[in-house]
């Protein structure tokens, strides 16, 4: 058994990264090596993956400690168990652990664990996790607000930021109105 163990800190407050990780649709946007996550009801999720060549597995949540962690477990091949914690470092911080124990199926997985590949996957798949945390945190206190994790109106948000900036939404003061343009509007000639 392959075991691969890192952990980030993010600045957001430990229930918003949790809520950010535990939305089963959006782990593609931040874990690269998914194309697709479906929840099946309280405790499946169909996944697929790239890692090496395309699969499709079903994995079991196991645990589910709302704000505090998620535990699953996967038979199918490739065959793994694993945990994602959520430990608030202060009430602004949070320290995010993850592990994984997986039995590599294929000769480059192997070798992707012997040479300690995986390690850095899982890293930067952290890393574009604290990122996607900090910016919606950062866009919603902009607009003076904070949306609900399981409303679309946040989907939309993090869709958004996935996206990347927009040259027309920067933030500026039209002249005619003193406003601010919001989602890309152009100010309207006089």
């Amino acid at each position: 058994m392959a075991r691969i163990h890192q952990d980030i800190t993010v600045d957001v407050p430990r229930e918003d990264a949790y809520e950010l990780w535990s939305r089963v649709e959006l782990l593609p946007c931040f874990l690269r090596h998914l194309t697709s996550a479906v929840p099946l009801g309280d405790e499946l999720v169909c996944f697929t993956t790239e890692i090496g060549r395309r699969r499709q597995f079903v994995a079991r949540v196991r645990q589910h400690r709302p704000g505090h962690a998620i535990r699953w477990s996967c038979a199918e091949e490739p065959s793994h168990q694993g945990e994602i914690t959520f430990v608030e470092v202060s009430r602004r911080q949070t320290r995010v652990d993850f592990t994984i124990l997986w039995d590599p199926a294929r000769m480059s997985e192997t070798s992707g664990s012997l040479f300690r590949l995986d390690q850095l996957s899982v890293l930067e798949d952290l890393q574009e996790f604290k990122r996607l945390a900090e910016a919606s945190r950062r866009e919603e206190a902009r607009h003076h607000r904070f949306l609900p994790r399981k409303s679309k109106e946040f989907h939309d948000l993090v869709s958004r930021i996935l996206r990347g900036p927009n040259p027309a939404s920067t933030h500026r003061t039209t002249p005619e109105t003193g406003e601010t343009p919001v989602d890309g509007a152009q100010p309207t000639p006089t």
